[in-house]
């Protein structure tokens, strides 16, 4: 299994999502929705193949209602950015090219 790095960007997105969550469907299901992100990067950091890819060295992949971007190295992933499916990733200035 790789290691996990989640930039600023990514884990602020995260908490955003949280947020989000929290207002509009309560405490406990936001719990479990980020939880359920994190397990998805868990089972990126371990399988990496199972992702598409976005660009020559970025991959994505959905978890829910989310696309997870991330950077692969020889050792571990690194998050860049998670984006709501309905976003164009071209919006996203961690994705621009």
């Amino acid at each position: 299994m790789l290691s996990i790095k989640i930039t600023q960007h990514a884990a602020k997105q995260l908490k955003n999502i949280y947020e989000y969550s929290i207002k509009n469907w309560g405490k406990e299901k936001a719990k479990d929705y980020v939880i359920s992100l994190h397990k998805t990067i868990s089972l990126l950091a371990q399988s990496p193949s199972i992702a598409m890819q976005y660009d020559k060295n970025i991959c994505y992949f959905p978890s829910q209602s989310h696309i997870i971007y991330f950077i692969q190295d020889s050792n571990k992933i690194i998050v860049l950015t998670v984006l709501h499916k309905s976003c164009l990733p071209n919006n996203d200035p961690i994705l621009q090219k």
